[in-house]
This record gives C-alpha cells, structure tokens and sequence, in this order.
C-alpha cells in the first residue's frame, strides 16, 4: 500500500489535541452510580491546595531528620517558635494520618489552624505568609467536611471554614485569593447540601462562576469547580445539569480556551448519560452481539449531536478502538463512516478536523489488515534496519511522553522482553509527539539492543513510513505483525499482546514446522 500525507492542519490537529489515552473517564458515569463512602471521605479530606509541584517541593524527610520540630513541638513554637519552627512544624501537621481516628483528625486541624494563625502573627515573608493562610484554610476545609459526613454538630467547624474563607476573598495576593474563593465555593456547595433551596442554589452558583470569572485561565481552578460540581450532582441531579448548561452556554463570555474547553467537557458528559452510552460501555461483554450493536448505534448518534465537543468525540474513538480490538470490522466501519459523514455538523472547527481524522484513520487501519507494513525509517539509534524483522514476529507500539504511555511500555516489557521464548519478537516504539518517553523512563539504555526507538518530529509528513501508513491519534496502541511483516492485530490490548504473541507462534509453527527465531 503506498503511502499517504497527511495535510499540516490534521496533523498539527494531531500534536495539539489528540494525542491521549484510549480510555477516558466520563464525568457523570461517576455521579449517577452508587457513589461509595469512600468517595464521602475523599470530598471532606479534599482541601484546595496548590498543584502538586507546589505542595510537594522542599518538603523535608521528617523522618531521618531531628532538627525539625514535630507535634510535640506545638506548645513551644505556639508560644514563642520562630517563623522558621512554625513553617516546618505546619508542613509536619499537613501529613496528619488518614486513617487516625475522629478525634485525632481535629486535633491535627485545630493545630494546623492555631500554627497557621502563629505564623501570621510573626515577621515572615510572602511565601511563609501564602503557606500559612493556605494551610489554614485547607486545615478548615477538611474540619467542616468531617464534621458535615461525620455529624458530629460542631457549630465552631462551619464557622471557622466560612471565617477563614471570607477574610481573604479579596486579598492582593492572587495564590492567597484563589484559595480563599476557591473555600468559599465549597462551603456553598455543602450549604446547599443540608438545605437545597433556590436561595442557596443562587449563592452557590454566583460562587462558582465568580471563581471561574476571577480565575479563567487556571486549569487548577478548573479541576476543584469539577469536584464541586459532582458534589452538588450527587445532591441533585437536575441542580447540576442546570449549572453545566448555563456554564456550556456561557462560556464564550469568559473569552478563555481553558474554560470553553471545561465547559465543553462538562456539557459533552450530559449528552453521553442522555444517551445512555456508559451502561452500553459497562456490559458491551455480557450484552452479546445485540449489546455490541447497540453500543455502536449509540457511538453514531453520538458522533451526529451538532453541540458534541473533543471529549463526544473522543468518546465515539474509545468505541471504535474496541471494536478494532475484537476485530468487529463491520461496525467500526459503521462508526468510521459516521465520524465521516457528521463532522460537518459541529461548531468547532478542532472537532470537525477531530471527527474526519478519526474516521479516516479507522478505515485505514482497518484495510491494513492482512498488508505489508514498511518497516523502514530513522530511530534514535540510527537508521532502521528492516531485516532485523524479516521472518520474525514483531510488535509497534505507539506510544506519547506521558506516564500512562510509559507505564504501558513497563508493562510490554513485563510480558514480552523477560521471557526467553519471546527472544525471536522484535519490538518498534514510535513516540507520537516527539517526545524522549524512553530517556525519562530509563528504559532506552537497558533496551537498546533489543528495541528500536522512533521519535516522530512532527513535521508534515512525519518522518516516519510506519505512521503514513498506518496512522494513529489515540496512544497507547500497539500493532501486531507476523512472520511476514504483514498486520494480524491492529489497537491490540497491551494486556492481551502475550496471547495474541503466543497465537502467531503456535500459527507459524505448525506451517513451517519450525521456531520463527
């Protein structure tokens, strides 16, 4: 099959926008299910911190460490500790036991807030100032979810929560200024909890869009507006569909990419509950050949909603990639075919180019199977060899410079490369968008001899055949060939590359009465 260009639009489409997990989390398939105690708790322990670089720099080793103060330090450092002390003893309080029980956890959260309001008592700087107003909200934030799912009817725990929340909504310090509104929103979101009424409603949605309003282009914004949301959908349904059409209808008004996109996110979930796609999803093994059917109906109405954004889209691909997967051509066809056909309908110009790419790149999967691929092309090593893979198995994988794809990788490298009777197996990685997967993870130089490493630039056309000819959006995803070079599995399972290894060994020597090595 000879090769075909891609044009610079989808594949720049490609790079910025799809390149991502063939599995996505749908936002209400949570919501509607039984939510479980575990979930309750996570929400009451779920304070508004700062992303994880921000929270986990500098933290001290406590433990091989005794110059550092700890909680029997408090009463010293509450009384006459310096900055420093307070500073250190807070980051102590901030990795208080989950699973101490009731009592213990407030007395952790009276501590913290106590240190935290020391230290805004003392001479320190900006960056003791924002940790201390930080801790002490997060510290009330965790007190009045307890209280709230615990029922412990302890007045003092809202009141400090809406105190501590309310004294910094308007501070100059922005980091200080996103936490406290960010406080504030919570409480509204367990206020209407315990009265869900019109009037409450209104404060809470006034929060939420005022939040989002203050802090547009934050995606850490974003991420605790979703977590609000679902509390509030756990409480009430229709209260949350209401607040995510407005939010969807709305968002061009806030002039920002970051929330047109969490909007559109949102607003794709209701369509996907509407249409009754995660139960499909959920029993698409026990439901038979009619399930099957069904599924993939759905996936073609999906894929026709003219309001369907990236993540709708995405939605259909994970549909399709299952179907390639138990090699149920006909119907990915059908969806393929739809993606085709529908994407003129959408508003956005990405998801029209999204849709078409997604479509055109199924079907040509699907006719690759049963060809030739070209093993052929530059690695990170220097050129590729393809009579290294003459006569032998092979597996191409897929994969972006993200911690699932690496994790992916670990996990071919579990169940292939450590197996002696693999040895005749060849394996090609092809990172997606150019990034060094392999240098990050180590595994470059522990694989070297046995893997090839292809890094796609980017550039229109790749600079690699094996991507023009068989080309793949979602990672990752793994192509099995057999002793001929030709396709005999395509979007294989990373879990299921062992079987279907073994199947191709067993085929091959039968027909030749011999090893492939």
């Amino acid at each position: 099959m000879g090769k075909r260009r891609n044009s610079k639009k989808t594949h720049k489409l490609l790079k910025k926008k799809s390149i991502q997990s063939s599995d996505t989390v749908n936002f209400f398939s949570f919501v509607a299910g039984i939510v479980s105690s575990l979930f309750l708790i996570g929400i009451a322990y779920a304070g508004f911190r700062p992303n994880d670089v921000e929270e986990q720099a500098n933290i001290p080793v406590l433990a091989e460490s005794k110059r550092l103060p700890g909680i029997s330090d408090f009463e010293q450092v509450i009384t006459d500790g310096t900055a420093d002390d307070a500073v250190k003893l807070l980051k102590v309080l901030d990795s208080w036991p989950r699973q101490a029980s009731l009592p213990t956890k407030f007395d952790y959260l009276r501590k913290r807030i106590a240190v935290a309001n020391r230290l805004l008592e003392l001479d320190c700087d900006l960056s003791q100032r924002e940790l201390a107003i930080e801790s002490r909200l997060n510290a009330a934030s965790v007190f009045y979810g307890l209280d709230f799912f615990q029922e412990t009817n302890l007045p003092i725990a809202a009141e400090q929560f809406q105190e501590a929340a309310a004294a910094f909504v308007d501070d100059k310090n922005a980091r200080i200024r996103r936490a406290a509104q960010l406080g504030m929103a919570k409480l509204q979101v367990f206020e209407y909890a315990k009265q869900q009424s019109a009037e409450q409603l209104e404060l809470l949605r006034d929060s939420i869009f005022s939040v989002i309003e203050n802090f547009k282009d934050d995606p850490y914004v974003m991420d605790n507006v979703r977590i609000l949301i679902k509390r509030l959908t756990f409480d009430d349904m229709d209260a949350g569909r209401q607040l995510i059409r407005e939010m969807y209808g709305r968002y061009q008004e806030f002039d920002s990419a970051v929330v047109q996109a969490f909007a559109s996110e949102l607003h794709d979930s209701l369509l996907i509950v509407d249409a009754n796609y995660d139960d499909l999803w959920a029993n698409r093994w026990a439901n038979g050949l009619a399930g099957r059917q069904d599924l993939a109906d759905v996936a073609i109405q999906l894929s026709a909603h003219p309001e369907g954004g990236i993540s709708l889209i995405n939605k259909v691909a994970t549909t399709l990639s299952w179907l390639e997967q138990i090699h149920d051509f006909d119907r990915a066809t059908e969806i393929c075919n739809a993606l085709i056909e529908n994407a003129g309908i959408h508003k956005e110009t990405d998801v029209v180019e999204l849709s078409k790419q997604h479509g055109e790149f199924g079907l040509r999967r699907i006719s690759m199977v049963g060809q030739r691929v070209e093993i052929e092309g530059d690695t990170v090593h220097g050129k590729l060899d393809p009579a290294k893979y003459e006569d032998h198995i092979a597996i191409v994988v897929f994969l972006a410079s993200d911690a699932r794809s690496v994790k992916t990788m670990r996990r071919l490298l579990a169940n292939v490369t450590t197996d002696q009777s693999m040895s005749g197996v060849r394996v090609l990685v092809v990172s997606l968008d150019g990034g060094e997967f392999g240098e990050k993870a180590g595994i470059i130089s522990q694989l070297a001899a046995k893997w090839d490493f292809v890094v796609v630039d980017g550039s229109d056309p790749p600079n690699n055949p094996i991507l023009n000819q068989y080309p793949v959006i979602q990672a990752p995803h793994a192509l099995l060939l057999d002793h001929r070079g030709k396709v005999a599995r395509i979007n294989v399972p990373a879990a299921d590359i062992r079987t279907y290894i073994d199947e191709l060994v067993d085929a091959r020597r039968q027909q030749a009465g011999r090893s492939p090595d």
